[in-house]
């Protein structure tokens, strides 16, 4: 049942185009890296040239570069569909480990997929943290096998500190487990001396996995200092959420509950709350206690439960959180679904994958998966597939081509949106307004962006002032600004295709 699953995940995203955000300014950063090393000012956005640069996922940038030169497109659009399939396995993996059972990983596999579904569909370096972030998950779902040999976290978090800069979920998750041990060693422990002092130093000192989870804990911070900014990376990951600029994306802004990500959350944390309810209800029945707090012994589940609460709530405040609520919200879904279950040893006794008939049915659906993705086609046909059909339809190719064959003269004031692109695919030197790094962009160059992408009083001025020699619109956001750019003497209209238009400086002649 696993392999036709992760088939099928498999099969959607090999064939899923890549989008345009993103990906392509890692390329450009990736490339940049392999000319002159990891960068400690901004090189590729002139507005922010002279700005000290942490390059939160460098090694990331760096590798996907050399995979694009070995694989091309391709190779990257089957790369994002591998990471997808490993972390949907890791989270299987976290059910399975937090509940005993087959049918728990399932259950915890298509809980994930169903909450993190808008963050994966969209390859990042984030995609790498995601997975690192599963294994974590994954040691903590059994609290008495956790961390046995903490140090394989020193280079776990050491790759994932260079990969990318989420390796402060994993301090979390983590410290999440160290306060659930704590509480449950606390809740357990009925001999005297009743002081408080006494029963912490027993509970933390006295109990073996504590220990171990502290320890992974120092293992996992001291890991991630092995990093070419020092402390300076900390700082940056630590700071970037609260960058003014951010405020005007809106996977940065507070969950709107309405939209379909934020259905898909409440549904999730509502049942959730639920299967905890009737959990923790059944269970006091069946075992007859009068002290909830026997319940604590279930360490995983107040771990998760934790961990699944403050991630919650920074997911309200900020969207992006999601899929790491998401994490922990799957393995916690699980360890609750089957806490209720009229004979909890159905689910650990299911057998779905030994029968020739399942192998079978796996062998099939992979072989099918495989040869109707974009990669079976290449080695059965010998040729990789064009750009066309392995990027989204929106992605500026034609527009690239036209800016490469008719370089501007000076600064080029496009969508944020198609700036990565532009910056990878364009003309060398590219002098873009802004990119998808948005917080890399100083406060008063975003304003301006927004000033003129909103077509408040005063754009004309702002394109004159930043020197502006062309200027690149998309159709479908900025229909508005291209009439206006149409009806102003001082710009030419000098490309157009589906997706936008391109305009130059008239010459002070034609003006």
């Amino acid at each position: 049942m696993l392999a036709v699953l992760l088939a099928l995940v498999w099969r959607f995203f090999s064939r899923l185009p890549l989008r345009h955000t993103d990906l392509w300014g890692h390329l450009a950063y990736g490339r940049w890296i392999a000319i002159h090393g990891w960068p400690t000012y901004e090189p590729l956005i002139p507005c922010a040239s002279e700005s000290k640069f942490i390059d939160t996922a460098w090694l990331t940038q760096f590798l996907w570069f050399q995979w694009e030169r070995l694989g091309g497109v391709l190779a990257l659009q089957q790369s994002h569909a591998l990471l997808v399939t490993a972390a949907c396995l890791v989270a299987y993996a976290c059910g399975g480990r937090a509940t005993r059972s087959k049918l728990g990983g399932l259950v915890a596999a298509s809980v994930w997929l169903l909450g993190a579904w808008f963050q994966i569909v969209v390859i990042r370096p984030q995609q790498f943290g995601i997975l690192f972030a599963g294994l974590v998950v994954w040691q903590l779902a059994d609290h008495r096998r956790a961390f046995r040999q903490p140090l394989w976290l020193i280079p776990l978090f050491a790759l994932w500190a260079n990969l990318h800069g989420s390796f402060v979920i994993g301090w979390l998750y983590i410290g999440c487990a160290l306060l659930a041990r704590l509480i449950t060693q606390l809740a357990r422990d009925t001999q005297a001396p009743r002081n408080l002092f006494s029963r912490i130093r027993r509970a933390t000192l006295g109990d073996a996995p504590f220990r171990r989870l502290a320890l992974g804990l120092i293992c996992a911070i001291a890991a991630t200092l092995l990093n070419p900014y020092g402390l300076s990376l900390h700082a940056e990951v630590l700071s970037v959420a609260r960058h003014a600029n951010l405020a005007d994306l809106t996977e940065w802004q507070p969950l709107r509950l309405a939209s379909p990500q934020g259905v898909r959350f409440v549904a999730i944390s509502s049942g959730v709350g639920l299967l905890m309810v009737v959990a923790i209800v059944r269970y006091c029945f069946a075992t007859r206690l009068r002290r909830l707090a026997i319940l604590l012994q279930l360490g995983p589940l107040l771990a998760l439960a934790a961990g699944a609460v403050v991630l919650g709530l920074a997911t309200v405040h900020s969207a992006r959180f999601i899929v790491w609520w998401a994490g922990v919200a799957a393995p916690l879904c699980a360890l609750a679904a089957l806490a209720i279950l009229p004979r909890p040893g159905f689910a650990r006794g299911m057998s779905l994958a030994r029968s020739p008939l399942w192998l079978a049915l796996a062998a099939l659906a992979w072989g099918v998966s495989v040869r109707q993705s974009p990669l079976g086609e290449a080695i059965v046909t010998q040729r990789s597939p064009s750009i066309e059909r392995l990027v989204v339809s929106d992605t500026p190719l034609a527009i690239a081509d036209y800016l490469r064959a008719n370089p501007p003269s000076g600064p080029l004031f496009q969508p944020m949106e198609w700036g990565d692109y532009l910056l990878w695919a364009g003309p060398p030197y590219l002098r873009v307004f802004v990119a998808s790094h948005v917080h890399l962009i100083p406060s008063s160059q975003w304003r301006a962006y927004m000033t003129v992408v909103r077509l408040d009083k005063g754009w004309r001025e702002v394109l004159d002032r930043h020197q502006v020699t062309t200027v690149v619109l998309d159709r479908r956001f900025r229909s508005r600004l291209i009439r206006a750019m149409r009806n102003d003497p001082d710009w030419r209209e000098v490309f157009a295709d589906d997706l936008g238009v391109v305009f130059d400086r008239a010459p002070p002649s034609r003006r």
